[in-house]
């Protein structure tokens, strides 16, 4: 049993938890949840003993092992294969005593070891880690690549497979579904509900907190406070305290305002001098509770769209990168009113198709065309990188809407969650949902009657995805998205295309189908046997010159982010060169991006 007793939790000034109480059995599956910035992390880093209660005390079993999912990248020599493998300490060690008994043929030894190693389940140890490489979304002909030759979302993967199967009697996850695709997160689910000890997870996608979790942890006004139930059966619990709650104030004001008039009409007469006291104390001790305070509910809301007529938005192309085809024969046509979902697998190809229909990529070949009445809003995680840092929301809505007043633009932000303080303050400040808060305000500005949205919610948390949700309904124009969130998913289409093997096809059932679909596809072990199709001399020659490029780049960024850790770069006379330098990592980062999904692409061929 885990048991956080009277807990007080500082950062600098900031208090995140007062008096806090929480008491959790050992096969509890938790979700954690909060507005930003309510302690979550903190909570997290406190159960790690990686910061130290104020006051209070923490107690579980001392002999429990924790794990828990690191959002730093590795630096390692090792294949992805030895990566993960080496996560199960006793194991290795095991191991290497093994081989080194074999070397001297010590039986003795050896005996011990194996019965050890039986006990431990090691002999199936290259099969648990293959599983998990391929649940994962690692293709056999990638197990023994070199880690640094992943990507940083690829890396983060490799970390949550040494987390899974690293020996746990509690598993802390932050964030997990980051960087995964829905067929990913489905398998994750499944093998977390087998998970037999307790989990504690952070996150902001709702169907997968309903599907993983049996209790929820509430961090609001410094305290902890447990639900029976996942995220669905919390929330429905916390609107009906809510109810309750408001039912109590307006009791307790009409009390307020009847002993007030009491007091009002009496308190200068002599005789009723020392009942009006009595009154007024008594409304003193009379107080509405805000223990269940909400946050300050967003309020985003599309414009009146212009009709456009059919199709919206029409393809015959080969979509990628260059001469690399990603797509072949894409041949769509989008209606002015459709609600489309794009699903596929990490790599598949799913933002070269956004990207091209939104125009913001040329086609290797054929045509992407818009109707002449369509304006397309496009919307990717660049949105955010080209928003410019030494400037304030306000700034950027009056540039590019020069029609507003200054107190209507601060209006307009203020229905995105952007306060008083938060209007005038410098991007440069902001977190990553607060950019995606922006860069949505400043899409929606722009009066589009086409979205074409790529993971729109990322670094958005539960609320702001909810004020997304019932903007996009009450939207009339056509909706093309690709989001890892099935909830936001199923909210917002009714139409699925799959990307999958360099081509996209109208999917004939919902996400539920797909889901079906994709865990009876990962119930096969992969074949460690299984060779890898030979590529041809030119597609291996394109694939070396891709790793050389990626290579570089990621250099070219290490050398960028040394000279933004340089705390002289933010002094006033070198403002230009800190303009410089961000406008730099983004035009990195983009092209990044871009060659490591063209490396993907031709490594799935492979």
């Amino acid at each position: 049993m885990l048991q956080l007793s009277e807990i007080t939790l500082r950062r600098g000034t900031s208090v995140l938890l007062e008096q806090a109480t929480l008491r959790l059995e050992s096969t509890y599956k938790v979700g954690v949840v909060g507005r930003n910035g309510a302690g979550k992390t903190s909570l997290f880093k406190l159960l790690l003993g990686e910061l130290h209660e104020d006051q209070g005390r923490v107690q579980w079993p001392s002999a429990w092992q924790v794990v828990h999912l690191q959002q730093a990248l590795p630096d390692t020599d090792l294949t992805a294969f030895e990566y993960v493998r080496s996560a199960d300490t006793q194991w290795t060690q095991l191991h290497a005593r093994i081989t080194a008994a074999e070397a001297v043929n010590d039986g003795a030894v050896l005996a011990e070891c194996y019965e050890v190693m039986q006990v431990i389940d090691g002999y199936r140890m290259e099969s648990r880690v293959a599983t998990l490489l391929n649940g994962l979304g690692f293709t056999p002909s990638t197990y023994h690549q070199p880690v640094t030759d992943f990507s940083g979302g690829w890396q983060m993967r490799l970390q949550l497979a040494r987390v899974l199967l690293a020996p746990s009697d509690v598993l802390l996850l932050d964030e997990p579904t980051n960087h995964l695709d829905l067929e990913t997160i489905m398998w994750l689910e499944s093998w977390l509900n087998t998970y037999p000890g307790l989990l504690m997870v952070i996150s902001h996608d709702r169907d997968f907190l309903d599907r993983v979790t049996t209790h929820t942890v509430s961090i609001m006004h410094q305290r902890l406070r447990l639900y029976q139930g996942n995220y669905s059966s919390f929330a429905r619990q916390f609107q009906e305290a809510l109810v309750l709650q408001d039912k109590s104030n307006q009791k307790i004001i009409k009390q307020q305002q009847h002993l007030q008039s009491f007091v009002d009409r009496f308190r200068a007469k002599a005789t009723k001098a020392k009942q009006a006291q009595s009154r007024m104390k008594a409304i003193e001790k009379l107080s509405t509770s805000s223990d269940l305070q909400e946050e300050q509910a967003l309020s985003m809301q599309f414009f009146d769209s212009t009709a456009v007529g059919y199709p919206a938005i029409s393809i015959r192309a080969d979509c990628g990168y260059g001469d690399q085809v990603i797509l072949k024969h894409v041949e769509l046509n989008v209606g002015g009113g459709d609600r489309i979902g794009v699903i596929g697998m990490n790599g598949s190809g799913k933002s070269t198709l956004l990207k091209s229909l939104a125009q913001a990529l040329e086609p290797v070949n054929g045509e992407v065309s818009h109707h002449p009445k369509a304006r397309i809003g496009y919307f990717s995680q660049q949105q955010l990188d080209m928003l410019h840092l030494d400037e304030t929301p306000l700034a950027h809505v009056l540039q590019q809407a020069d029609h507003l007043t200054e107190t209507q633009a601060r209006s307009y932000l203020g229905g995105f969650g952007f306060g008083q303080d938060k209007v005038t303050a410098n991007v440069s400040l902001f977190s990553g949902g607060e950019k995606a808060r922006l860069a949505l305000a400043l899409l929606i500005e722009q009066k589009p009657n086409v979205l074409v949205l790529d993971e729109p919610t990322n670094h958005l948390d539960m609320s702001v995805r909810e004020a997304l949700i019932m903007a996009l309904n009450d939207f009339s124009g056509a909706v093309l998205l690709v989001s890892h969130d099935r909830y936001f998913i199923e909210c917002c289409v009714n139409t699925l295309w799959w990307v999958k093997q360099g081509r996209v096809h109208t999917y004939e059932g919902d996400l539920s189908d797909y889901q079906t679909l994709c865990l009876s596809s990962q119930q096969v072990e992969p074949d460690k046997t299984q060779q890898p199709k030979v590529m041809s001399r030119a597609e291996t020659k394109q694939l070396k010159q891709l790793e050389r490029e990626i290579d570089k780049l990621t250099q070219q960024l290490k050398t960028i982010e040394s000279k933004l850790a340089d705390v002289s770069l933010y002094e006033a006379d070198q403002a230009e060169q800190l303009q410089k330098t961000l406008a730099r990592q983004q035009t990195l980062q983009q092209t990044l991006d871009d060659k490591e999904q063209q490396w993907f692409a031709l490594s799935d061929q492979s």
